[in-house]
C-alpha cells in the first residue's frame, strides 16, 4: 500500500489584494508549489490529484452563471497564476497519466476564514459589524458574487478525491448576491448599527461571478447543501467567540 494514494492541493496565495501587491510571491506559491507537488505525485505514483483552483481563471465573464467551457480570461495575477497551475495540473494528466481534477471555487467563506489584511468580503464585513465599526465596500456594492460555504466545499474535495473524473468543475452555488446585500444582511444577524461606506473601486476586482453548477451536479452528484443564511449565522457564531477568547484584538481588519 502506498504511503500516500491521493493528495487535495489547496495551499496558495489566496488573496487577489496580496497576489497584486506581491505576483512575484503567488508565482512562486501557486505555480512552481503547484509544479512540486505534481512532480512528487508523479515521483511517488500517487493515484489522485485535486487542485484547487478557483472562478479567478475565467475574468469578466461575458454572461453570468458562468460555465466550465467559458473562456479563461483572467485580469489579475491571481488568476493567471491559478490558470497556470490548472494548466500545469493538465499537462501532467496527458503526458504523465496522472489522475487528475481541478474545483474551480467561487467565493468561499466559514469557520476558521483568514482575518487581517488580506482576509476575505465575509471575515472583514463581520469582524467590523462585531466591534461597530464601518463595513467598507469597495466600488458601488453591485458587485455580484457566488458564495459557498466551507463544509460544502470540503465535501466536494471528498467527493472528487475518491470520483474519477478528470478536468475542471466549478464548485459554488449558483446563486448571486451583491456585496451591498451581503453586507446588509451581516448587520441584520448581528444587529449592528454600523455604517456602510464606500470607496473607490479595486484594480483587478471582478463585478459579476456565479456558477453554473450543473456539469458538477451531473458528473460528481455534488450540489451545496448550506444556504446562504445559514452560512453566515454559523460564520457570525465562530466570530463572535474568537473575538471574545483573550488577546482578540490581534485578529484586525487592519
Amino acid at each position: 500500500m502506498r504511503e500516500v494514494e491521493g493528495v487535495i492541493h489547496l495551499a496558495a496565495i489566496v488573496s487577489v489584494d496580496e497576489a497584486i501587491e506581491n505576483p512575484a510571491l503567488t508565482y512562486d506559491v501557486n505555480i512552481r508549489g503547484t509544479l512540486i507537488l505534481l512532480e512528487n505525485a508523479r515521483k511517488y505514483e500517487v493515484d489522485r490529484f485535486v487542485f484547487a483552483s478557483s472562478t479567478a481563471v475565467y475574468g469578466e465573464p461575458p454572461k453570468i452563471p458562468i460555465t466550465e467551457d467559458m473562456p479563461t480570461n483572467p485580469i489579475n495575477p491571481y488568476g493567471a497564476s491559478k490558470l497556470a497551475a490548472e494548466a500545469l495540473v493538465n499537462a501532467y494528466a496527458k503526458t504523465y497519466g496522472l489522475s487528475t481534477i481541478s474545483l474551480r471555487y467561487f467565493n468561499v467563506y466559514g469557520s476558521r476564514m483568514k482575518t487581517g489584511s488580506y482576509a476575505g468580503v465575509i471575515a472583514k464585513f463581520i469582524t467590523a459589524a462585531l466591534r461597530g465599526e464601518p463595513l467598507i465596500i469597495y466600488g458601488d456594492g453591485n458587485q455580484i458574487r457566488d458564495f459557498v460555504y466551507v463544509e460544502d466545499v470540503a465535501r466536494a474535495n471528498v467527493i472528487a478525491i475518491k470520483s474519477k473524473a478528470t478536468g475542471s468543475f466549478n464548485v459554488g452555488t449558483g446563486v448571486g448576491t451583491r456585496i451591498l446585500e451581503l453586507a446588509q444582511k451581516i448587520r441584520s444577524i448581528i444587529k449592528s448599527r454600523s455604517k456602510i461606506i464606500f470607496n473607490e473601486p479595486r484594480p483587478g476586482d471582478i463585478k459579476r461571478s456565479v456558477a453554473d453548477i450543473q456539469k458538477t451536479r451531473r458528473v460528481l452528484k455534488w450540489f451545496p447543501k448550506v444556504e446562504l443564511l445559514q452560512g453566515l449565522r454559523k460564520t457570525v457564531e465562530y466570530f463572535t467567540y474568537l473575538l471574545s477568547l483573550p488577546g482578540s484584538h490581534t485578529y484586525s481588519n487592519a
